[in-house]
């Protein structure tokens, strides 16, 4: 007769977002940002005895890539939390599973994500991927390779951002036009660890749009 953990479940602690927001019951948790979130062992499989039941259970967060991302082992009776910021919020999903055998099965653990307003919090121009903004200390030159980074909330995990360039004009008196000129879109862009990270090799000013 098997043994070990059947499944494991919210205990209630931490907000999580009902149907309306994507949650699944048994299958997908979409909570709150910037807050713990619960979990504990709801059911065993029907061989494990009561000894069984007080050994230490190892606790594991998967990625996407089925990789853990983080592990930690507790006694059994603790419940196990886990907390998404607003930057790793969107799309993205983790699984969340426990096991009291040490092997992991992927059958008796839930989904999660994390669910916040979408926006752009903060950009840089930089030098190269992921750098830092050097808007203040360097002149780049038209043709010079630029890198856009912007910051994210609730857009973790997207494939289909658009960016929209946009450049900038003067008139003959020195004064900004009502309107800028746009010169290029950037579809089906990703956004990585809450990160967007593209290159452009013209002196612009870029405005980022999401869908």
């Amino acid at each position: 007769m098997a043994k070990g953990i059947k499944k494991i479940i919210w205990t209630g602690e931490g907000k999580v977002y009902n149907a309306n927001k994507g949650s699944i019951p048994g299958q997908l948790v979409v909570v709150a940002p910037d807050q713990y979130v619960w979990f504990k062992i709801g059911e065993w499989q029907p061989g494990t005895t009561e000894q069984d039941r007080k050994k230490d259970v190892k606790w594991a967060v998967f990625n996407e890539k089925s990789v853990i991302d983080l592990q930690k082992t507790i006694p059994s009776n603790f419940s196990y939390g886990y907390r998404i910021p607003k930057k790793l919020c969107g799309p993205y999903l983790w699984y969340i599973e426990a096991t009291w055998s040490g092997s992991f099965d992927s059958k008796s653990g839930l989904k999660i994500r994390g669910e916040s307003p979408a926006k752009i919090v903060e950009s840089r121009w930089t030098q190269n991927e992921g750098g830092a903004d050097v808007r203040k200390t360097y002149q780049f030159s038209y043709g010079e390779l630029i890198w856009l980074r912007l910051f994210t909330e609730g857009l973790n995990g997207y494939d289909n951002v658009e960016v929209r360039v946009f450049r900038k004009l003067r008139s003959a008196l020195g004064l900004w036009p009502k309107d800028d000129e746009e010169t290029r879109k950037i579809y089906r862009v990703s956004v990585t660890n809450g990160e967007i990270n593209l290159k452009n090799s013209q002196y612009v000013f870029m405005v980022p749009v999401y869908e």
